[in-house]
């Protein structure tokens, strides 16, 4: 009881914090917690919060879906989760919750995957920047985690422009827009795989070691014989990974060293292209990957 007590005494002093801006993190169980993140603020304290020590606010974009035998529904949530938080603590921003449901239609024949229709999502997506908008930040990144959002990044740049004309940069990127070819391909390609393969492997276990399975033989790579890289926006998933176990790619080649290093350089890139992409001016900061 006295250690429950000490550590409910640490994280009001942590909380008690947040008006000052000092930057500190704490630990509850397994996960991060920190004073970037905005639900731990009060009202009071976004409406006066200082835009020079908490610079920009990041929405993490997911998806609950299937990632085979051995890896959680949320793997693709809690790696952007991460990403964001590491991004948060080294560029002074903040982040929110995370969108958990996304556009995963691809992977409804396989349990557990929970999808929504294309139009609620970028609604929702719209409305979390417009409301973040009018509370008075205006740097705000959209930080994805899962492949077929990018297809909508288009329809909410757009509802942005129509509806908000306000001061705001905004910026929606992929994690992996600003990584090494060597990595992009290690994470995506049809030589590594392309869903809940090594990469994606390799960094839950970096994260959340004990929400992988160890499943012996669940390496499954479907036909794609006359297909090229270039034609990987063409690829119909759910076509490919029916009948399958849901794996594209081997996780056995996985490590937590592996996604040790990966984390690492998603944040050390992520953070210079973030950096210097908040000191543009405009309306709208526009999404592209850099050479």
């Amino acid at each position: 009881m006295e250690d429950e007590n000490e550590h409910l005494v640490a994280i009001l002093k942590n909380l008690a914090a947040v008006g000052n801006g000092e930057r500190k993190t704490m630990k509850i169980g397994r996960t991060r917690q920190s004073l970037q993140q905005l639900e731990t603020w009060t009202s009071p304290e976004v409406q006066n919060h200082d835009r020079e020590v908490h610079k920009f606010v990041i929405i993490p974009l997911g998806s609950f879906e299937q990632h085979g035998p051995h890896a959680p529904l949320g793997t693709d949530t809690f790696i952007g989760w991460e990403i964001c938080q590491r991004l948060a603590s080294k560029l002074n921003g903040v982040t929110v919750p995370p969108v958990w449901f996304s556009v995963s239609e691809e992977h409804m024949d396989f349990a557990g995957t929970i999808t929504i229709k294309p139009e609620t999502f970028c609604d929702y997506v719209s409305d979390i920047i417009f409301s973040l908008a009018r509370g008075g930040f205006t740097k705000i990144l959209v930080l994805n985690g899962h492949g077929t959002n990018e297809t909508y990044f288009p329809q909410i740049y757009a509802k942005v422009k129509e509806g908000y004309k306000g001061e705001l940069n905004l910026l929606l990127l992929s994690y992996w827009t600003a990584l090494p070819i060597k990595e992009r391909e290690y994470l995506c390609s049809l030589q590594w795989g392309l869903h809940a393969n090594a990469f994606e492997t390799s960094v839950i276990l970096a994260i959340f070691p004990s929400l992988v399975r160890k499943v012996k033989n669940c390496s499954h790579f479907p036909d794609v014989s006359g297909l090229d890289v270039k034609d990987l926006d063409a690829i119909h998933f759910r076509s490919l990974l029916k009948n399958s176990n849901g794996v594209w790619g081997d996780p056995s080649k996985a490590t937590l060293r592996k996604g040790q290093t990966l984390l690492a350089s998603i944040e050390e890139t992520l953070s210079s292209y973030v950096s210097g992409a908040f000191q543009l001016s405009g309306t709208v900061v526009t999404s592209e990957t850099p050479d």
